[in-house]
């Protein structure tokens, strides 16, 4: 179980540059749209992926903090540390969150293509 703690406690960081990803193809894609072809599909396709890179991070971070209440034992010091900043914080939050790994994954999957599908609106 560590393991898979482990593995959302890093994914959830994808998240970051993935979002960082989304608001500078937000903005590349408004500048071309505006001075070029006028075509605003990509715009969209970026604003999904900024908001779906938003909830990478959320999904991974909520699926680890779940699994680290129900599985304390054997968290390294790191991840035990921070589940007692989690439970200080807002218990009641941390306590009532619910694993879910598999949604954590597809959110990836698409958050990802979204990006791919963007770029290549603007590139193409």
């Amino acid at each position: 179980m560590t393991e898979t703690i482990q593995r959302h406690r890093s994914l959830r960081w994808l998240g970051v540059p993935l979002l960082a990803i989304g608001l500078l193809g937000v903005i590349a894609a408004i500048g071309l749209a505006v001075a070029a072809d006028g075509r605003w599909s990509a715009l969209m396709l970026y604003v999904g992926a900024s908001g779906l890179s938003l909830a990478t991070f959320g999904t991974h971070n909520d699926t680890a903090i779940a699994l680290m209440t129900r599985h304390p034992d054997g968290l390294p010091s790191d991840a035990r540390s921070e589940l007692e900043e989690e439970l200080t914080r807002d218990k009641a939050g941390a306590l009532s969150l619910k694993a879910t790994p598999r949604t954590a994954w597809v959110i990836t999957v698409i958050a990802i293509s979204l990006h791919a599908a963007a770029l290549s609106r603007i590139v193409l």
